[in-house]
């Protein structure tokens, strides 16, 4: 009787979690319409970091705090555009309130839901029952390139920002997988966009692989568990307190605890890549 109280508790602090870090959590500095007098009242260079999950940075390393902290403090302000499990759908709808902090960095990384979203019907109600999109909505890489397309018209229309575009990063660590093959496919629609409008071109995607190359495994798990894994790895970050990296190697990979979010060295490849740009412009 107490073992099961002890599991139905446990269930309902997990649900929780769920709840509050991975659906309705947003960053500390989330563009918001009320934070905008004092946002443009800091004379810092404003760095905008736009994106999902792997820019929220709560189910995995926060790659927006690895940047701060290589950054002078004094010269430069991260904020926080990330939202867990966004699609490029929901990314639209709160362009205002980004473009509204007049960035003079913008770092946009989205696509990867979007991806998810076509893999199996499954990933797609995911996103309906947490409302990132409507249950008539059916993502496809056609949707995705016009409305990746809308985003960056508005931000090069609407801001005075440099630009830079991060290519996907990898989905799960089985680079043969149909997930990471039509990653390539997006990613390099993603390149092809920052050639021709001549923006900045971040290759995460490539570093990623890169890195994986360097470090042959034989993965544990498959893309199939990504979403057990992620239950697992909120409970074991959030309940039993353990890191990330200590969760990615319990699990087998190198550089992604759950398949889809990143441990220190992942996350590194992404912040590395972002103050590269910073700091050459």
């Amino acid at each position: 009787m107490l073992f099961c109280f002890f599991i139905l508790f446990l269930l309902g602090i997990v649900y929780l979690v769920l709840r509050f870090k991975v659906v309705l959590d947003i960053p500390d500095t989330f563009p918001q319409k009320g934070k905008i007098d004092t946002i443009l009242l800091d004379n810092r260079k404003r760095v905008m970091c736009i994106g999902d999950s792997l820019t929220h940075g709560n189910l995995g390393e926060d790659y927006v705090k690895l940047l701060e902290n290589q950054l002078s403090q004094k010269d430069y302000n991260c904020i926080n555009a990330g939202r867990n499990a966004d699609l490029t759908y929901t990314l639209q709808a709160r362009l205002d309130e980004i473009i509204a902090y007049q960035p003079d960095f913008i770092i946009l990384l989205i696509g990867t839901n979007d991806l998810q979203a076509t893999i199996n019907e499954t990933n797609r109600k995911r996103y309906v029952e947490i409302k990132r999109i409507e249950k008539e909505i059916f993502p496809s890489f056609d949707s995705f390139k016009e409305n990746y397309l809308h985003i960056i018209q508005r931000l090069e229309k609407e801001t005075k920002a440099t630009v830079a575009l991060a290519s996907l990063p990898i989905i799960s660590e089985d680079l043969s997988h149909t997930a990471n093959l039509k990653a390539d496919q997006y990613s390099d629609f993603i390149q092809k966009i920052a050639i021709d409008r001549r923006f900045i071109y971040l290759p995460v995607r490539e570093e990623m692989k890169k890195y994986l190359l360097q470090q042959p495994n034989t993965p544990r798990y498959s893309y199939e568990n990504a979403y057990l894994l992620l239950h697992l790895s909120v409970i074991r970050y959030y309940i039993f307190r353990q890191s990330w990296d200590k969760i990615c190697a319990a699990h087998g990979n190198i550089l992604t605890q759950d398949m889809l979010h990143f441990n220190t060295k992942g996350s590194s490849i992404i912040s590395d890549l972002v103050l590269n740009f910073i700091k050459n412009k």
